[in-house]
């Protein structure tokens, strides 16, 4: 048996499986509110019904009471994955954090960065001037004072929370830190030997580190899944 559903334009034509598959399906579209309209051997031609002028059927409000509660159901998951996305961001945070996330988290405070930004500027200057010594003890012992009193004194709980924290928690892996250091061997360099040149590209490489979101992704091979709607019926609101 085939079954033609006419609504307007849109056609659709299903083929069923057998009489009494066929025979199922015409039972279910007729109470859905279709009629025949023409019957040829094994053929039916249905039609839809169309609304009384005192308003839709109740097929029609059924339908529509339907979308709508799925809609409901839909804005509720979204909402509950959103809260869960955020629940799982601040897990770091909620009963302290692990060490390893402190000494991530601390990288970005200012206390920090201003001590590292003077640590590279005071030993730039006196390896330009010929003092290594001293520029070696500036560079490294001003950077861990700067580190031992933010992981000590500072709230890196909060820290964690904000954009920034965020941030460098999940865009700050040991290879972004060794290209870190690396751009700041490379000023070191410059400074030492009086290179323009050299000091610019370390500071380069500096920030290409703390770009590490920028940095491309290599592909992953996997299998692609397509979804794609292939209805039944097809017919218009």
């Amino acid at each position: 048996m085939a079954l033609t559903i006419w609504d307007g334009i849109d056609v659709a034509v299903l083929y069923g499986a057998g009489m009494a598959k066929a025979a199922r399906v015409l039972a279910a579209v007729k109470r859905d509110g279709w009629i025949e309209t023409r019957r040829s051997g094994s053929h039916r031609v249905l039609a839809r019904a169309t609304s009384s002028a005192s308003g839709p059927t109740m097929a029609d409000e059924s339908r529509e009471e339907t979308q709508h509660a799925s809609a409901l159901t839909v804005a509720a998951r979204a909402r509950a994955g959103y809260a869960l996305a955020w629940r799982r961001a601040g897990a770091r945070t909620m009963a302290g954090m692990r060490l390893a996330d402190k000494v991530l988290a601390h990288q970005v405070h200012p206390v920090k960065i201003g001590a590292d930004l003077t640590a590279s500027v005071v030993s730039n200057v006196l390896l330009w001037k010929a003092y290594p010594k001293a520029a070696i003890a500036v560079r490294v012992l001003l950077p861990v004072t700067g580190s031992a009193a933010v992981l000590g004194l500072a709230d890196l709980d909060a820290l964690a929370m904000t954009r920034r924290g965020q941030y460098v928690l999940a865009q700050m892996p040991p290879s972004a830190q060794v290209v870190r250091l690396a751009g700041d061997a490379l000023m070191g360099l410059g400074a030492r030997r009086h290179s323009p040149a050299l000091l610019l590209a370390g500071a380069a490489v500096i920030v290409a580190g703390w770009s590490h979101a920028a940095w491309p992704r290599p592909l992953r091979r996997g299998m692609t899944i397509t979804a794609c709607r292939s209805p039944v019926f097809r017919h218009s609101a």
